[in-house]
């Protein structure tokens, strides 16, 4: 079963979501409390209520008692920017994140990393 193990937010709309099958993604829920027609979820369009989240059950909960399932909240990863258009400043602050998960073991092996990548672009 997935679980959230760690969640921070980043900006924006956006927050850094750590799995317990060892993925790390950048969650944005922007289009979802944007056009959630549910009340309770588009209070969390006021980014002061979006910010004020702890993790409860497994999973992101925000203080007015929305959450999402750890599944759903894997579904909203970013879609990764090309690198190459990086500044070297930007560059140089991922390799820096990239570094510091490696040095607490928030790490995958590689073969793992392209298994997932093969499943989810069904290549």
């Amino acid at each position: 079963m997935l679980h959230v193990t760690e969640a921070k937010y980043i900006g924006d709309y956006k927050i850094s979501v750590a799995f317990n099958d060892g993925c790390r993604i950048i969650a944005d829920f922007e289009k979802v409390v944007k056009s959630d027609h549910r009340a309770i979820v588009q209070q969390l369009a006021n980014i002061n209520t979006f910010k004020d989240f702890s993790l409860q059950a497994h999973t992101i909960t925000w203080s007015n008692g929305v959450d999402f399932a750890p599944e759903f909240i894997k579904s909203l990863q970013k879609v990764p920017e090309n690198a190459a258009k990086w500044s070297k400043e930007r560059l140089n602050t991922e390799l820096e994140k990239g570094y510091n998960d490696m040095l607490k073991g928030r790490t995958r092996p590689a073969a793992m990393v392209l298994s997932d990548v093969k499943k989810k672009y069904k290549v």
